[in-house]
């Protein structure tokens, strides 16, 4: 710690300062008293950031929003998706640069979320998970338009179907649902309308 008096380096323990000779018991509880003051206003500041946040979110929710989420989500995942577009097709180079940008490109507006908007660890971790599922998608939807396929694996097409006319046929819905389709196995699949299915 440092010598309230003459700003000299002195051990924690020391009652008198080896520089300026100064009696440090009375200063020393003051001192104590300053730092757990100082602490105690950091942390009302950020209950104070916290509470402004909700009451901006609640005033003005879809300003709030859409300025949040252009800026912190749309703005990163729309950098995201030029920088896999330039890495895998354009360029077509190792992926370990578009394993660089998908970190680099979110960082900056991680932290200006955590600092400038106040939104907390919480909110900024919550900010970054969109943005990855909102990129990720995107990478998927770019890849699918190049390549003529669709987005959604072959697998889950073929057996969506199926789950969907069974919980129809479960909460007695209408039996329009499809009656046959194929399966992954290449058989055709079909339902009674009562939820068993026969091949």
């Amino acid at each position: 710690m440092e010598c309230p008096f003459c700003a000299e380096t002195i051990k924690d323990e020391a009652v008198v300062c080896k520089h300026c000779n100064r009696d440090l018991r009375v200063a020393l509880p003051i001192i104590a008293e300053i730092q757990e003051t100082v602490l105690e206003l950091d942390r009302l500041q950020r209950q104070l950031d916290r509470a402004n946040t909700s009451l901006a979110l609640f005033d003005r929710p879809a300003r709030f929003l859409f300025l949040n989420g252009g800026i912190y989500v749309l703005l990163p995942s729309l950098l995201l998706l030029a920088a896999h577009y330039l890495v895998t097709v354009a360029m077509n180079v190792s992926p370990l640069y578009l394993r660089i940008a998908s970190v680099i490109i979110p960082m900056p507006f991680g932290m200006a979320a955590f600092a400038l908007s106040k939104i907390g660890y919480r909110g900024a971790f919550g900010l970054g998970a969109l943005t990855a599922a909102v990129s990720v998608t995107g990478m998927f939807a770019v890849v699918a338009y190049l390549d003529g396929t669709s987005m959604v694996p072959a697998t889950l097409q073929t057996s969506f179907p199926r789950r969907l006319h069974r919980a129809g046929s479960r909460t007695l819905l209408p039996t329009e649902w499809p009656e046959c389709w194929g399966s992954m196995s290449g058989r055709k699949q079909c339902g009674d309308g009562r939820g068993a299915f026969k091949t």
